[in-house]
């Protein structure tokens, strides 16, 4: 059968449970990336990370004996997508599922092709059972459904990639990609399959997991956090992969307090997942829950939020973070998201939009998830208001982190 593998992330060729279907079906299998709505507004750092993925991805496709094909342009991907389908006389085309909601309409759209499709939620560690909306609505907060749940996380086995199943298209269809490095890449963060993997493994080998909980909202050194979800938000890694990896480390060194909390990290990506399934286009569109400031002077106030001039060292220091590297801690995050939702008054879309656009490790559902949960418009009704120089006082008590980017922000 002549297939496709319509990819956006997922850009790994290893531990990928839907390519591994295909080729052991026997299946002649073409590869397709176009971008995802939100890749196609990315820019700076994401977007560099992105460029350079996708080089070492199609790098990689070519040593396994595949070129990869595509469209740089998301608003005509759709058509150009079902041209090429039937160009190419395609049979059957595999998607990992997101349910992000303008990832689910152009699921609608494709359906309407004609052509059998295979949508698989493989970057998901629970069973499709736990997407249940009723059990979600009676849930109304994270510990409750984790308690559910945690019990129910799936590790399958590691698939391996079978060779010599590749189809080739025209050339005029070839993805154009650039080999110059882009210009706004983090020097921590690596842009490839193979150093997602040694990035994972060198977490794990040392004893920073049996210290995570005491070490993670660190603001300083890179290894208090895993730094992980660059890698889990591309594809690059499978979430799966991360959990074998916890578990072996457990099996070997033992449970703490740490290692519970790394198992949480992951449970939380999964509540979002479910969350974002739940409410679709009405978690976008969730109406703020603190008074918002007038048009022009929220547009000021985001305006300089964004530029890390607030007048708050601690807000300023993490958006000045954000904007020279494209990264900013969970703990920054909080802060930030709180500081311009509860003590600016705007909008809580415009910041999650925001982040959408320059953050590294951007995820549809953690991301607009969190924004909503911190805005206190989620699934979670609790109301949390961060005070700035509180979380100073206590994260980064000798002012280190904040006057470092504070002065890269005047250089």
């Amino acid at each position: 059968m002549r297939t496709l593998w319509w990819i956006s992330e997922d850009l790994r060729l290893r531990d990928n449970a839907l390519i591994d279907r295909a080729t052991r079906a026997g299946d002649q299998l073409v590869v397709v990336w176009t971008p995802s709505p939100s890749q196609d507004r990315a820019f700076l750092f994401r977007k560099a990370h992105l460029e350079a993925s996708l080089w070492t991805f199609s790098k990689s496709l070519r040593e396994a004996g595949a070129n990869l094909y595509g469209s740089r342009v998301f608003c005509p991907s759709q058509s150009w997508m079902k041209n090429f389908i039937f160009k190419n006389q395609i049979e059957k085309v595999y998607r990992t599922r997101s349910w992000g909601a303008e990832e689910l309409h152009l699921e609608y759209l494709a359906s309407t092709w004609k052509i059998e499709w295979e949508w698989v939620d493989q970057n998901s560690l629970l069973p499709m059972e736990s997407y249940d909306p009723e059990r979600l609505r009676t849930d109304k907060v994270f510990t409750d459904w984790r308690r559910r749940w945690e019990k129910s996380l799936l590790v399958p086995s590691e698939p391996q990639l079978l060779q010599g199943n590749f189809l080739s298209a025209g050339e005029e269809d070839l993805l154009p990609l650039d080999e110059t490095k882009p210009q706004f890449l983090h020097p921590r963060i690596a842009s490839s399959e193979s150093g997602a993997k040694e990035a994972l493994e060198s977490y794990f080998q040392g004893d920073l997991a049996s210290s995570y909980k005491l070490t993670r909202n660190g603001l300083i050194r890179w290894e208090d956090s895993t730094k992980l979800s660059p890698y889990l938000a591309l594809g690059l890694l499978s979430p799966h992969s991360v959990l074998r990896l916890l578990n072996q480390y457990e099996k070997d060194r033992g449970t703490n307090e740490s290692t519970e909390h790394l198992r949480m990290e992951l449970m939380w990506r999964e509540y979002f997942r479910r969350i974002m399934a739940l409410k679709g286009v009405a978690l976008f569109a969730a109406a703020p829950r603190y008074p918002l400031a007038e048009d022009v002077l929220a547009l000021d106030l985001f305006c300089r939020w964004k530029a890390g001039e607030t007048g708050v060292d601690f807000i300023d220091a993490h958006m000045t973070e954000l904007r020279l590297t494209g990264w900013m801690s969970n703990r920054g995050r909080q802060n930030v998201a709180s500081y311009l939702t509860k003590s600016l008054g705007v909008d809580w879309r415009w910041g999650a939009k925001y982040f959408e656009e320059v953050l590294i490790d951007y995820d549809v559902h953690s991301n607009w998830g969190n924004w909503a949960y911190l805005a206190g418009v989620g699934q979670d009704p609790r109301d949390r208001v961060f005070n700035p120089v509180a979380q100073a006082a206590r994260y980064d008590p000798e002012g280190i982190y904040t006057s470092y980017w504070l002065r890269k922000r005047r250089e």
